[in-house]
């Protein structure tokens, strides 16, 4: 096998950035306009000493395209994106100018995701490290990531932010293989408190590790330490409790759409599973460092894999599995083909699904707030009619995706894994190719927002 044929070819660099940028200049969803309008605010407030009356401020108080708009998150996460967007405060400051109205502010405020997501790959650098993986396959995992039509659509098209919890997540999980559990349980209360999401997969990982029952229900309470504490000073805050039910109550009903009838009523199978899975991390004793290892990544793996298809997340949830299926892409050298393939078709049915069930989210809107300044829709069109006619085949397309990601499940196991004898080649057309999954679902919105 040539060397060449290990590396990253730079016609596919091309063609995966160029569809990157294109995506991330054209398209945009709401919330990030929200939550940076919030940090903006959470700022001013921050300098004047009144962050007990965020939610009030923040609450049905911003005009033009954020009318009507109000936060749902606890204020961990306006942290971060105050820092970055302090900036934006000092403009509006000094010009006087409604940031939310400029193509170049927006552009800024969306740029956030990119530079979280090359710490993100700097952390991921790390942890293929210590795997033993070599650089090549460490350029190979951040263009898998940029190029995966899900990475577009999350952080390019629909700038989702969950990109900031993996952050410390990831960095959670390296101090993990690194036995520092003081220093896994500290990244994962900092992600934790971003989203709750990291949760679903601190448990089990803790259990994987720790066996004494005190020091578990320490681990998790410091865990969850920087979500309790902001309820805590602001349960009585004017409008906290109103913003935050809205979200918290449709998480809970995410769970339970997947469900099986028994005498007792539904039984969420999305929990069935979660619980099997922990059950199964605490009565695993492994030995064997590196099977550990592998167990530490293929854990998170299954289950954002099973959230994502049980539990109908929301566009910019799928971020949360990325990271972890693009590991076993580049780690498993006997199936890289199987492996890309399958990814593909994967990411393809689960993109046409997210379409369909998101129907407000993908389309010609996703191009008024950035394309819209320059070039106004006239047509009114708001949906994307050639969809509608295929409606019939979800249940199809939903049945391909679960078996497509089981497979993956099989095929990356750790135990299989520890076996590997053989490497195939990368097959750089079918790499290309792949990154050209987004381009027809980007196309539809393109052509009916000009039709």
């Amino acid at each position: 096998m040539t060397k060449n044929n290990e590396k990253v070819l730079k016609k596919e660099w091309i063609i995966a950035l160029s569809i990157f940028a294109l995506c991330f200049l054209i398209f945009l969803y709401g919330d990030i306009l929200i939550t940076t309008n919030t940090s903006i605010t959470f700022d001013k407030l921050l300098f004047q000493g009144k962050l007990y009356h965020l939610y009030e401020a923040s609450y049905k108080t911003f005009g033009g395209i954020l009318l009507d708009s109000y936060i749902t998150y606890d204020f961990p996460i306006y942290i971060f994106f105050g820092i970055w967007n302090l900036p934006l405060l000092i403009l509006t400051k000094i010009t006087g100018f409604y940031w939310v109205e400029s193509y170049g502010a927006i552009l800024y405020a969306k740029l956030f995701l990119v530079a979280l997501m090359i710490i993100l790959f700097k952390v991921m650098k790390k942890i293929i490290n210590h795997f033993k993986l070599s650089q090549e396959d460490n350029k190979m995992y951040q263009y898998l990531f940029i190029s995966s039509s899900l990475t577009i659509m999350v952080i390019a098209m629909f700038a989702g932010y969950d990109i900031l919890s993996l952050v410390f997540t990831m960095l959670g999980i390296y101090y993990y293989l690194k036995d520092d559990l003081p220093k896994f349980t500290l990244f994962f209360a900092i992600a934790i408190s971003v989203k709750l999401f990291a949760l679903l997969i601190f448990i089990p990982l803790l259990l994987l590790k720790e066996k004494n029952i005190g020091k578990i229900i320490g681990y998790s309470l410091l865990a969850i330490s920087l979500v309790i504490i902001p309820k805590i000073i602001y349960r009585n805050a004017p409008m906290y409790q109103i913003s935050m039910n809205s979200f918290e109550n449709n998480m809970m009903n995410k769970l339970n759409l997947s469900y099986l009838i028994t005498p007792f009523g539904n039984t969420s199978i999305f929990t069935t599973l979660y619980v099997l899975i922990c059950c199964f991390c605490y009565g695993k004793n492994i030995s064997e460092k590196k099977l550990i290892d592998l167990y530490t990544m293929y854990i998170p793996f299954v289950v954002y894999g099973l959230f994502a298809i049980f539990c109908e997340v929301h566009p910019q949830w799928v971020i949360l599995l990325i990271p972890f299926l693009i590991f076993f892409l580049v780690y498993n050298k006997e199936n890289r083909k199987t492996n890309i393939l399958i990814e593909s078709v994967f990411s393809a049915s689960f993109l046409y699904l997210l379409y369909q069930i998101y129907y407000w989210v993908f389309s010609p809107n996703l191009m008024n707030i950035m394309i819209g300044e320059f070039i106004p829709q006239k047509n009114g069109v708001t949906t994307l009619p050639i969809l509608e006619q295929f409606k019939n085949y979800n249940s199809l397309f939903g049945g391909a995706a679960l078996a497509l990601l089981l497979y993956l499940f099989w095929i990356n196991r750790p135990e299989k894994l520890l076996k590997q004898e053989q490497k195939e080649k990368w097959c750089h057309w079918l790499l290309m190719a792949r990154s050209c999954i987004i381009v027809p679902f980007a196309a539809i919105i393109i052509y009916y927002y000009f039709r």
